[in-house]
């Protein structure tokens, strides 16, 4: 199936989304490569810090639950084969909201971090 929304020179995230959970030949390959790349990253993470959970959020997130199990399967390729990686990849549960809860956030904590005023 072709989506006929996506060109690569839209530049838009959306649209690549979009043909991507539509099986788009083009956004597939791309999101192959996309994952490659994070997986890369997410990787080195994992092997300098071993957290127990990563949390992505952001405009990936509206990839889909298949970007996020193929990021899963190629971080696990990547891995030592004699190290257990049970690291836990999850999209953030924040909609929309996220950049303004995020900014409150920071406030906050840097309201109290400062202290009361003298």
């Amino acid at each position: 199936m072709v989506y006929d929304d996506f060109s690569p020179e839209d530049g838009n995230l959306d649209s690549l989304f979009r043909a991507y959970r539509a099986e788009d030949p083009l956004a597939v390959e791309i999101i192959a490569d996309v994952v490659k790349w994070f997986a890369i990253g997410l990787n080195n993470i994992i092997m300098v810090y071993d957290p127990d959970k990563i949390i992505l959020q952001g405009i990936y997130s509206d990839a889909g639950p298949h970007f996020l199990e193929q990021l899963r399967r190629t971080i696990n390729k990547m891995s030592l084969p004699h190290i257990d990686r049970s690291v836990e990849i999850v999209f953030s549960s924040f909609g929309p909201e996220r950049g303004v809860i995020g900014a409150a956030n920071h406030l906050l904590y840097r309201y109290f971090e400062s202290g009361p005023e003298e």
